[in-house]
């Protein structure tokens, strides 16, 4: 059995090299084998049908799990639909929603607090932003602006984001908790830091 020889470009290449009709070894083409399934998770990973579906499918947390760098530090210019220097305003790629919209800032943050003033202007200006397009272009009225800070909070990237989601009754369901503190006492407790 004749082996691939070492001038053959490592990994992303190998479909050049098995392109040439050339005999492998068992243990090559069981490495080719994973790297296949790998990279046809990763087309079949961003395919529309997928993007669709994978939120309520419930493999959006596979998807996530299966990341292997950021998805935001990433992000493809299709997906873009304004920017400033800083800050990107894109589609959601795995939307909850009709018309979910996404804040990124350019810069891999991954809290509020490390944003610069500049970026936080951006922020501002591009949800605004997004909220006009939504009104114009889709009629939507009402919006949830959520961001979400801390690893139990349901943040599935870490780099910094903002979601701009279209309300819809039911979308997101309550649970109001009893409240054992009343506001006033809050409010005095937290001036005092």
């Amino acid at each position: 059995m004749q082996r691939l020889n070492s001038t053959c470009p490592k990994r992303e290449s190998y479909t050049l090299c098995l392109a040439s009709n050339v005999s492998v070894t068992q243990g090559f083409r069981r490495n080719m084998l994973r790297l296949y399934r790998r990279s046809f998770i990763l087309l079949v990973m961003y395919s529309a049908d997928l993007q669709k579906s994978a939120r309520a499918s419930g493999l959006y947390k596979k998807i996530v799990d299966d990341l292997t760098k950021c998805v935001f530090c990433d992000l493809r210019d299709k997906y873009i639909i304004d920017k400033t220097s800083h800050v990107v305003l894109a589609v959601n790629l795995f939307p909850y929603i009709n018309g979910q919209l996404i804040i990124i800032p350019l810069r891999h943050v991954e809290k509020l607090n490390e944003l610069t003033t500049q970026e936080w202007t951006d922020v501002k200006k591009l949800t605004e932003r997004a909220l006009k397009l939504l009104k114009d272009v889709y009629n939507i009225n009402d919006v949830w602006v959520i961001y979400r800070e801390g690893d139990r909070a349901g943040k599935s990237v870490r780099h910094l984001h903002v979601n701009i989601t279209p309300y819809k009754q039911g979308l997101v369901q309550w649970n109001y908790q009893e409240i054992t503190q009343e506001p006033l006492k809050v409010a005095e407790k937290l001036r005092q830091l």
